[in-house]
């Protein structure tokens, strides 16, 4: 996997190369004056290669994944490393290929897998390659192309290629209710973004902090579904033409969006609140 040599020194000052070893998984040559330095396969990352390697201005490094590793960068870092949705085995996700491969013949938004895992196979000369990168979008395509190197017994971490929930409140100045409207938005928000200090973790690669967004135009809706490939469109206030015209194109563009309506936010149905946009938000339409 590759990370970045600023998260990877700061994973073994916090925690100690020997408690999180992090493994060079290509060689790396470092040209110092007239010497190159060579930092190969299998070594251990410390502090003195990453002086080494600051200096020589190489800033990501290609490293061996193991889920320790990744369990500390997930805290550390958890906008860039979002924790799975699940684990699969191989026939298991063979068969979620083929879900998502008959739903994107049926929709114009193409959802993908992501990998969370990595796994390798050692080549002839006992060198190890690369079969299924991390972070890796896998299509059915690409799946078949891959899934023949994988032993059987391989279980793989994954999440889909599509995150983040749009609050669509159509806000404009001269509307009378225009700040009854902001508050019921505001609140919904802070909501939203507090659900973790709740309690209530609507999915386990969702970050309540950065991705909610925000939409107060018709015609911004399916332009930001795409731009953010946000997973669930929440809805504040009664259904007007214009948010049934915004909401059309939607489910025209994706028949499977995921939407819900949320009014009278009260202080006694706040769990009750986030429990339902947790239940929908993890809503897999192309599976029903």
């Amino acid at each position: 996997m590759k990370i970045k040599l600023e998260e990877a020194f700061k994973v073994i000052s916090k925690y100690g190369a020997e408690e999180i070893p992090i493994i060079f998984l290509s060689n790396i040559y470092v040209r110092s004056g007239m010497n190159v330095l060579q930092l190969t396969q299998g070594m251990k990352f410390n502090k003195d290669n990453y002086e080494i390697l600051k200096s020589a201005d190489i800033l990501e490094i290609e490293v061996i994944y193991t889920e320790r590793l990744f369990a500390k960068l997930a805290i550390n870092f958890p906008v860039d490393y979002r924790l799975p949705i699940g684990r699969k085995s191989v026939i298991d996700l063979d068969r979620i290929m083929d879900e998502l491969e008959s739903s994107n013949a049926a929709s114009k938004r193409k959802r993908n897998v992501v990998s969370l895992s990595e796994i390798y196979k050692k080549n002839t000369n006992g060198v190890f390659e690369t079969v299924l990168n991390f972070g890796e979008k896998i299509n059915y395509k690409k799946w078949n192309e891959i899934k023949f190197n994988i032993p059987r017994g391989a279980s793989i971490d994954y999440k889909y290629d599509e995150c983040g929930i749009i609050l669509f409140f159509i806000l404009e100045d001269s509307d009378s209710k225009y700040l009854e409207k902001l508050s019921q938005f505001t609140e919904l928000l802070v909501l939203i973004r507090e659900s973790k200090k709740s309690g209530v973790s609507i999915s386990p690669d969702f970050n309540p902090e950065t991705d909610v967004f925000p939409v107060n135009e018709r015609n911004k809706l399916l332009e930001t579904y795409n731009e953010k490939r946000a997973s669930l469109v929440i809805i504040g206030e009664d259904l007007n033409e214009d948010y049934k015209t915004g909401l059309s194109q939607l489910k025209f563009y994706d028949r499977y969006a995921r939407m819900m309506l949320i009014k009278n936010i009260k202080s006694e149905n706040k769990m009750e609140t986030l429990n339902k946009i947790k239940t929908i938000y993890g809503q897999k339409l192309w599976k029903e």
